[in-house]
């Protein structure tokens, strides 16, 4: 997944094998977590729908597909000629504002509101492929879930998108990034296809209804986290704030959030109703939150005072360049940084953070300046180990040919801060 991987496999295996890595590369990203608040959308449409074969529910799944890949190949050419990394996207919050709305209106046509619907002659044309209206909203959603799915993207884009810049192809950057992304919609394919046998009648589908609306809401709270991080900090690791999170979904059910109908009720009943949905769709984000929130590091954002205090007082500095749109970033310190070895092990060394949440340009065409040195950035994460002398030490996702891959377990971190600190 460096730089060079996706040219090296051109040289040596031509296009076709390029072709097989790009959608290797996409069924990787699939499995990361940028895409498990997808998969409560993907089962909401799915699952909700009318749907009676699983014929038709792949025909449907299909076009959520497409709607990924539209995505992806039109902004993938762009992202490819600029060198724009898509994680970067969710820094902006007018797009993140946009994404939440659009959720919010897919949750209230859950609640049976209204519904989204292809105009009445387009549906007519379309139910003799199969599978009746409502695909605009099944096309829309693929393009929101192909955004959620972004951060994740760029350890495996970067390289493609290093030679589709090279080759200012158009053509090239259109079919690359189409074969990635039905690569990162093969889980969707499947999920899409088996949501649909669950059984569709019964005054039950109304609560089931509810809860997947309220899981749509849900995503959009992980959202808003990123350009409004105080949403983030609501709930913090603990059992207390799981059973807190636990207790609003428990209690918002009993309120009547979700078996309770919102269309046609009387007062009393849309009270409850609203209440309830609000209280089921807070519970579920903070099991969610809390599960992965990760106490952060004593981080200094001031990189030149603590670069000064390492060399007063020959200590070892690592540097972290992270944005709260970063995925792997929260992986690593949810991972990595909690480890109490690790937490011990960085007791006597300096942490210095820059934070590029909201300067996406610099995180992925500018540099970082330390002990004189400029490093340039071409996606996050970036973690920079000095030791004592100010000697670079680890260059985790740093370029080739010193660069590593990122920390992804507690050992690659104490190995580097024992180097670190032997060094003189």
């Amino acid at each position: 997944m460096g730089s060079d991987s996706f040219s090296r496999a051109l040289a040596e295996g031509g296009y076709l094998w390029a072709f097989l890595l790009a959608f290797g590369y996409g069924f990787l990203s699939s499995l990361t977590p940028c895409v498990y608040p997808t998969i409560g959308i993907t089962v909401s449409i799915f699952g909700a729908r009318s749907v009676k074969r699983r014929r038709d529910g792949f025909f449907l799944a299909l076009i959520f597909v497409l709607g990924i890949s539209t995505m992806y190949s039109a902004l993938g050419v762009v992202a490819g000629l600029t060198g724009m990394v898509f994680g970067s996207i969710l820094a902006n919050q007018w797009v993140v504002i946009g994404l939440v709305v659009l959720l919010a209106a897919l949750a209230l046509s859950m609640f049976d509101l209204y519904e989204f619907a292809l105009p009445a002659s387009w549906q007519t044309k379309l139910s003799s492929i199969g599978g009746g209206g409502g695909k605009l909203s099944v096309f829309l959603m693929g393009l929101v879930a192909g955004l959620i799915a972004a951060p994740c993207t760029g350890p495996f884009l970067i390289g493609m998108l290093a030679y589709i810049g090279s080759t200012r192809s158009p053509f090239l950057g259109f079919s690359f990034l189409f074969v990635y992304s039905l690569g990162l919609g093969v889980l969707f394919l499947v999920l899409g296809t088996f949501a649909v046998s669950l059984p569709k009648a019964g005054r039950w589908m109304t609560a089931v209804r509810g809860l997947l609306g309220c899981i749509l809401l849900a995503t959009g709270l992980y959202l808003l986290a990123v350009p409004f991080p105080a949403i983030g900090e609501v709930f913090r690791s603990g059992w207390t704030f799981v059973l807190l999170a636990i207790g609003l979904v428990a209690a918002g059910t009993a309120i009547g959030g979700l078996h309770l109908p919102l269309k046609g009720a009387g007062a009393l009943a849309t009270i409850r109703k609203s209440v309830g949905v609000l209280a089921v769709t807070a519970g579920l984000y903070g099991v969610f939150s809390s599960l992965t929130y990760a106490e952060p590091l004593d981080w200094s954002r001031d990189v030149a005072a603590s670069e000064a205090r390492a060399k007063a007082e020959r200590l070892p500095l690592m540097l972290d360049v992270t944005a709260r749109w970063c995925s792997v970033c929260k992986k690593i310190e949810r991972t990595v940084f909690t480890d109490p070895r690790v937490r011990a092990a960085l007791d006597d060394v300096v942490l210095a953070q820059i934070d590029l949440s909201t300067d996406p340009d610099r995180a992925e065409g500018g540099s970082v300046r330390v002990y004189g040195t400029d490093y340039p950035l071409s996606g996050l994460p970036r973690i920079l180990l000095f030791d004592r002398s100010g000697r670079l030490v680890r260059d985790w996702n740093g370029p080739p040919p010193h660069g590593v891959a990122p920390p992804d377990e507690a050992g690659d971190v104490l190995d580097a801060v024992a180097e670190a600190e032997a060094g003189r």
